[in-house]
Parts: C-alpha cells; sequence; structure tokens
C-alpha cells in the first residue's frame, strides 16, 4: 500500500464505522515507538498485534477471540460473526 500505511488505513476505516474490529498481523516488531501512530498503538488491546509466523488455526483461535470480546457489551451493535477455517481435503 503505497499510499497508505496500516496505521493510516486503521484510522480511515474507524472514521467510517467506530464499531468496527481491526487486528495487525505483522512480521515486524510490535513496539509503541511508532511515531505520529504512538497514541493508536498504544491503545490497541494487545491482542489485537499478531505476529507472524503464526498457524492457521491460531490465526483463526485468535481473530475469534477478538471478534467475541465484545459480545456481552450491551453498547456493542456490532455483528458478530465467527471465522471458520476451511478443511481442504486432498
Amino acid at each position: 500500500m503505497p499510499e497508505l500505511n496500516g496505521f493510516a488505513l486503521y484510522l480511515e476505516i474507524k472514521r467510517l464505522d467506530t464499531k468496527v474490529k481491526i487486528c495487525f498481523l505483522t512480521a515486524g516488531k510490535i513496539s509503541p515507538d511508532y511515531g505520529a501512530y504512538s497514541d493508536l498503538f498504544s491503545s490497541l488491546p494487545a491482542n489485537h498485534l499478531i505476529r507472524k509466523p503464526i498457524d492457521n488455526e491460531e490465526l483463526m483461535k485468535r481473530i475469534n477471540e477478538i471478534i467475541a470480546a465484545d459480545e456481552t457489551d450491551p453498547n456493542n451493535n456490532a455483528t458478530v460473526t465467527k471465522v471458520v477455517l476451511p478443511t481442504v481435503r486432498v
């Protein structure tokens, strides 16, 4: 994404929908030292930052935990969806 980095994209998506849940999947160092985005980075829940490499089952587990996190919040109007890893037979 030459015009937008992940944090700028996050801010744009949140501007359009404040209830959307976003996680970052990165092979980079997870550090709060991101210059202009350090406030944003430090405000994200730790489980929304996922490091590569990660196997598919663990990734689906982490994503489903993020999705389920606010299900009991009465102010949460977001649609809850579960991510399921398809089974591929060869």
